[in-house]
């Protein structure tokens, strides 16, 4: 039997983590303001009220905001669209995606599926990924399944650390939440939290706005991993293949430890970190928003710089004579003061020196700089992305007109793949089977695993951008054949046009198999053969009527009989 969770072991973990991540605090802060003001968490923070309106009031414009959410807004119509198919089940097995039964069963759970997606809020989730994915390079979703349905949230950046096994793959998440009294009780019972919190006093509070913080630790549970005994249904808690762990920090048991509010553990890891990139060594990732950081302050800077400009152009130190000191002096506009002529020659009041900035000269300087911030957030490709329904611009024409962006990000879809939609698809599917959510399995899918494949506009869009090589060269050999015929026997037409077909996302039941493939070319053969033959015999018996009916005539000319004997000969 597992062993309990080692509270005191965890929770040192938990500060070790946490110290190695403040570097990446620091960047993240400054990040946030510039980008995402409400989009960082500091854990250490207890009450959240303090850390609204993040935003600095330097903070002079938009551009980088709006930035992160044109991404955020891109991706989430590109890749997660609720109005569209985004992704698709296969089975794996020979000839399975042919058979009718494991057809309506795999479409059936992909229906069902759907329905779970669109009433688990996971779609507003995803969009708040996106922008915290955007913005700080990590982003994490928390999954939660029970017999009323699956949950999913998005965990604020800085509310969390984590923590990779020896290849790299994050197992380990640990994040600070704030609840209330009120709300501790309605998650783990009055009876489970700490004296001091049960007492009256506290307990009249519970209506109150006052946070505590819980931590809760998700990470494998190593004895049973060891043992081989994970991933099973309907077993004990402790004995699962991950922790999971609430206490609270700041309150002690009898042993001086921290407090337990509930221990338990999970079959399937429930959080879904993902990184926009990530440097070898690092947990954590870099986002395009740390990548354009210097010219988004650039541009702060220079906005900066111009407004005080405009301010010093129609608001300009003056010069006064000091005769006319105290004698009131009306700025406001349209305002009259009366002074004596002899006042500085009849001048009175003058600017102390005339600004003129160069606006033209500011706005093109600036716009290098924004047009840096929307190349480095892909502002560009997603607005593409949005013409697909305005505008009914097909993918094909996306990846002829963005193939060189499609090709930069290209490595971002393919880590959302791996590290978010495989698990959490894989997660969902899980707990379906759990909660005995599937329709029942056809005999001919026991045993055979189902793979899943992305079919949103981004991923059709990558897809097709690799077909254009099967293009230029398929091309270039109808060029070569023309001169040598030859050259066509060093191509496998039937693996390109497979090839070419898989690219551009064509449903596998219109493709036929290679045994179909075959009989039918051995049909044709054996109709071309049976035409060639009768056509022969027609040929034959025709000279056989002429043989009758012509004369011998001349010994030296050939006859009827001689052109049948040839005939014959020629077979």
């Amino acid at each position: 039997m597992a062993q309990k969770a080692d509270v005191k072991f965890i929770n040192a973990r938990y500060q070790a983590l946490k110290e190695d991540r403040q570097e990446w605090m620091n960047k993240w802060q400054e990040t946030a303001k510039l980008f995402y003001p409400n989009g960082f968490r500091d854990s250490s923070i207890v009450n959240d009220s303090k850390r609204l309106h993040n935003q600095s009031p330097d903070v002079l414009d938009s551009t980088s905001i709006h930035a992160i959410n044109t991404l955020a807004s891109g991706m989430y119509g590109a890749l997660t669209s609720p109005s569209r198919p985004w992704f698709a089940l296969r089975p794996q097995g020979f000839e399975l995606d042919k058979n009718h039964d494991v057809k309506m069963y795999i479409d059936e759970v992909e229906e069902r599926m759907r329905v779970i997606l669109l009433n688990s809020k996971f779609y507003n989730t995803m969009h708040e990924t996106y922008r915290q994915l955007g913005t700080f390079g990590t982003a994490c979703v928390y999954g939660v399944a029970d017999i009323t349905g699956m949950r999913f949230e998005c965990l604020p950046c800085g509310s969390f650390v984590l923590d990779v096994d020896g290849n790299g793959k994050i197992d380990t998440v640990i994040r600070s939440l704030k609840m209330t009294i009120r709300q501790m009780q309605m998650e783990f019972g009055e009876e489970n939290l700490p004296e001091r919190i049960r007492t009256s006093e506290n307990i009249k509070k519970s209506s109150g706005t006052q946070q505590h913080e819980i931590i809760h630790a998700v990470m494998p549970r190593e004895d049973v991993i060891k043992n081989g005994n994970f991933a099973r249904i309907n077993i004990n808690p402790l004995e699962r293949a991950f922790v999971s762990l609430y206490y609270m920090p700041s309150e002690k048991d009898e042993n001086g430890e921290p407090f337990i509010l509930r221990e338990s553990g999970f079959d399937i890891f429930p959080y879904f970190p993902v990184r926009w990139d990530v440097t070898a060594g690092e947990v954590y990732g870099i986002s395009p928003a740390m990548d354009c950081l210097p010219d988004t302050k650039m541009v702060q800077s220079m906005n900066k710089s111009a407004l005080k400009a405009t301010h010093l152009s129609v608001n300009p130190p003056l010069v006064a004579s000091a005769e006319i000191k105290g004698d009131g002096i009306n700025l406001i506009p349209g305002g009259v003061t009366f002074i004596s002529s002899s006042y500085q020659g009849g001048q009175g009041i003058t600017s102390l020196y005339q600004v003129k900035p160069d606006y033209q000269g500011m706005l093109s300087f600036m716009d290098k700089y924004i047009n840096q911030i929307e190349r480095a957030t892909f502002v560009d490709l997603f607005l593409m992305f949005s013409e697909l329904d305005r505008r009914q611009i097909t993918a094909k024409e996306i990846s002829a007109r963005e193939q060189e962006k499609l090709l930069l990000i290209g490595h971002v879809l393919e880590r959302l793949q791996d590290e978010l939609f495989n698990n959490l698809i894989e997660w969902i599917y899980f707990n379906m089977n759990k909660y005995d959510m599937l329709p029942e399995v056809p005999e001919s899918l026991t045993g055979n695993d189902v793979k899943v494949e992305y079919t949103s506009s981004m991923a059709q869009a990558q897809k097709i951008a690799g077909t254009s090589t099967i293009e230029q060269f398929t091309a270039f050999i109808a060029n070569v054949a023309g001169i040598s015929p030859n050259v066509l026997d060093t191509v496998d037409f039937d693996k390109a046009v497979n090839k070419y077909g898989e690219s551009l996302g064509v449903d596998a039941s219109i493709m036929r198999s290679d045994m179909e493939v075959e009989k039918i070319r051995q049909q044709r053969q054996q109709k071309e053969q049976q035409a060639q033959t009768q056509a022969e015999m027609a040929n034959l018996a025709g000279m056989a009527k002429s043989l009758g009916s012509t004369p011998a005539g001349d010994p030296n000319k050939p006859n009827a009989l001689d052109s049948v004997i040839g005939g014959m000969g020629a077979m």
